[in-house]
């Protein structure tokens, strides 16, 4: 296979896997390609979750990497890290995970999920086996991250409400006292 067709053909694979576990379960999350290149700069996949109200849950950007057994010059998942960080703030996606077979002999990637949290905030290095796992686990945490960010911002437009109250409050007396004045001098 060639070089393309490798990267193709894991593309693919995690597709299938998209369109079988979370298209009809997700119905309101979408997984596309990422086709508009920014600063000459693209990953491969955009995942998107919206709740009811039209509010995102998780996004996350997904590069995917794969070469052939036989390759000469062995990449590094490491050597993939700066382009996705940079893809995943050029798309305002909250997460970037690369899913990859590079460095199979590595137990680190080998043991499930590995995060570079140390290196680049929201980024996560998995296997293609873990793929759907990963997305559903985020969403569950993301949901309730979202669940608690609408009952604080509920809880600050509440006191927006005091606070707006006190302020109407204070000019309806100061208004009254000025008209109450005014009908007093008059008598």
């Amino acid at each position: 296979l060639s070089v393309k067709m490798v990267g193709e053909s894991l593309e693919e694979s995690c597709n299938i896997d998209y369109e079988r576990y979370i298209r009809i379960a997700r119905p309101l999350a979408s997984f596309k390609k990422d086709n508009q290149a920014v600063n000459n700069s693209k990953g491969d996949y955009i995942f998107r979750d919206y709740d009811e109200e039209g509010n995102e849950i998780v996004s996350i950007m997904f590069e995917m990497k794969n070469e052939n057994e036989d390759s000469k010059i062995k990449s590094k998942n490491k050597d993939f890290y700066k382009k996705l960080d940079q893809d995943r703030r050029n798309k305002n996606c909250e997460y970037a995970v690369l899913i990859s077979l590079l460095e199979p002999e590595n137990e680190q990637f080998n043991a499930g999920l590995t995060t570079v949290y140390h290196e680049y905030p929201k980024m996560i290095v998995i296997r293609p086996n873990c793929f759907i796992s990963l997305i559903y686990t985020l969403i569950v945490i993301e949901s309730e991250i979202l669940k608690y960010k609408l009952l604080l911002q509920d809880e600050k437009n509440k006191t927006i409400d005091i606070s707006n109250f006190k302020d109407n409050l204070d000019q309806l007396q100061k208004a009254s006292a000025i008209n109450l004045k005014r009908i007093f001098s008059s008598i």
